[in-house]
């Protein structure tokens, strides 16, 4: 990411930027921005972010770009940046002029103080061609995997006298689709009515392609009614497929294990996907009377192609009938899931065996004696 003009870093420091400082915006618009908070220490490093200057009947937030929450603080690692969403909504009744918004990311042990002024130029819409159009996004950024459809809504606003018809088009990414279509329904369109003084509430659904890397990816939305066009950007951040495969690590789905006695299954667990998946945990629904453990149990985290091996240790009951049993096994993250049904030969100690084997002969010999006492009367 590059540094903002004007931003100095020292080695172990810490950084308050915006990539606009100074933007121009018409009354009734929103703005969505990145600030950025940059940590150059070898220390983990916690700043509290307030709002500390606000233009008289604005509203300014800072929202987190992974959900629509506010942020109040953030924890950066060293040698990171980490971004926060600034949202600026300008009042329709704001008169045209320079204003600032004051922010500040300050460190918990009062080590780092960094201000941050963006600076907002409010013309009126006759001050530049397009600027009749209002348009306002609900959410300036969304977060998911690969493979999914993100719509964001926003509102198409006419504030003059006049109906106008106003084309709509988007700058993305190539191999990136976007269509447009008005709330609530399924209809797609390229352009829209909008009556005078009246707002129209539309939906831009992108659907990035299978080959898109995990990570943030803009999509420039351009509406123009024929004075010129206004834009409003919208970022996707993605954080790539989640696909799980769990199987043996020899491939076969059936085992051995003996009455009471542990046996033991090699598992693999890997992430087919294109996104790391986190805070695994292995589960087991076995026969009753059975006992299984893993080793380890909960994995933090594979990485896109990382493989993890696990220990799976089987203890069938001790009166168990022998007999083949199935053992359900699960791999299971706030992500996605895997299955993997296994079939367990449960056969009972050799030495009972024996016991059996000795427990006949003795009775075989009890009736011989017997059958000898009776001949001999």
């Amino acid at each position: 990411m590059a540094m903002p003009v004007g931003a100095q870093v020292a080695p172990g420091d810490v950084t308050f930027t915006a990539d606009f400082p100074h933007v121009v915006q018409t009354p009734g618009n929103q703005l969505s921005m990145d600030v950025s908070i940059g940590n150059t220490s070898t220390a983990l490093v916690t700043t509290a972010l307030t709002i500390d200057e606000v233009p008289q009947g604005w509203s300014v937030d800072l929202l987190s770009k992974a959900a629509p929450i506010g942020v109040r603080s953030a924890t950066v690692k060293p040698g990171e940046t980490k971004a926060v969403q600034l949202q600026i909504f300008i009042p329709p009744d704001a008169k045209p002029g320079e204003f600032s918004v004051r922010l500040r990311a300050k460190s918990m042990d009062g080590k780092y103080d960094r201000p941050l002024e963006i600076k907002v130029t409010v013309r009126s819409p006759e001050a530049g061609s397009g600027q009749n159009i209002l348009l306002n996004a609900q959410f300036g950024a969304l977060r998911g995997p690969t493979g999914t459809t993100f719509a964001f809504t926003f509102t198409l606003r006419n504030p003059t006298s006049q109906p106008m018809t106003v084309n709509l088009g988007y700058q993305a990414e190539p191999n990136w689709e976007a269509r447009v279509k008005p709330s609530f329904r399924d209809t797609y369109v390229a352009s829209i009515s909008v009556n005078a003084n009246s707002s129209e509430s539309l939906d831009l659904e992108v659907t990035p392609p299978p080959s898109a890397e995990p990570g943030e990816h803009p999509i420039v939305l351009v509406a123009d009614a024929g004075s010129g066009p206004v834009s409003q950007q919208f970022t996707v951040n993605l954080t790539g497929t989640q696909k799980l495969t769990l199987q043996t690590v020899t491939g076969r789905l059936n085992s051995d294990a003996q009455a009471g006695e542990p046996s033991n299954v090699s598992l693999a667990v890997k992430n087919d996907g294109t996104g790391p998946i986190q805070g695994i945990t292995l589960l087991a629904a076995p026969p009753q009377g059975w006992q299984v453990t893993f080793d380890p149990r909960i994995i933090d985290a594979i990485e896109p192609g990382g493989i993890r091996q696990v220990q799976a240790q089987v203890v069938p009951s001790g009166d168990v009938i022998p007999g083949d049993y199935n053992l359900k096994v699960t791999a299971s993250s706030p992500q996605v899931s895997q299955d993997l049904n296994l079939v367990i030969n449960a056969t009972q100690s050799a030495t009972w065996g024996w016991v059996g084997v000795g427990i006949v002969v003795v009775v075989i010999l009890g009736l011989a004696v017997l059958f000898l006492r009776i001949g001999r009367r």
